[in-house]
Parts: C-alpha cells; sequence; structure tokens
C-alpha cells in the first residue's frame, strides 16, 4: 500500500485536535511512568502543527493527481507549480 501525503496530514490533524486528552492521559498515566517521560512539551506540540500546515500543501495536489490513472502533463505541472510557489 503506498503512503501518500495526505496520510501524513490526516496523522498529524488527528493527533493535534486529540491534544488535551493525549496531554491529559500521559500526565495522569500510572500503569506506565515512563509515559510521564515521553509526554510532549508545548515546543512539541508547536512542531507539530508546523508539520501539519507543511503537509497539507500536499494534500489537495495529491487528491486530484491520485484520481487519475494516468494523470496528464497539462494538469499536473500547474499543481505542481502551486506546490512550489508554497514552499517558497
Amino acid at each position: 500500500m503506498p503512503v501518500r501525503w495526505s496520510s501524513m496530514h490526516e496523522m498529524l490533524e488527528a493527533a493535534l485536535k486529540l491534544r488535551a486528552p493525549i496531554t491529559a492521559h500521559c500526565a495522569s498515566q500510572q500503569l506506565d511512568l515512563s509515559m510521564q517521560c515521553i509526554q510532549l512539551t508545548t515546543d512539541d506540540w508547536d512542531a507539530l502543527w508546523d508539520l501539519e500546515r507543511f503537509f497539507e500543501i500536499f494534500v489537495k495536489p495529491s487528491t486530484l493527481m491520485q484520481g487519475s490513472k494516468f494523470p496528464a502533463l497539462g494538469s499536473v505541472v500547474p499543481l505542481y507549480m502551486r506546490m512550489i510557489n508554497k514552499l517558497n
């Protein structure tokens, strides 16, 4: 199964939506105290937010391109150029 750019975006988006429960669970964990040691900091969450916004650039173009078995160059080049402009 090929991994697509959008799958990483979706995973990060889900984690960010669940930030409060994840943080609460790690802080209140009593069965495995090592969970408290790997609790994400504010800087970690900020980095995840930045990564989610980065991968968001690839979601729409990759979704459009994967919808066609053989995308035509005329439709792929404008999508590619938009991605490059957003990355700059």
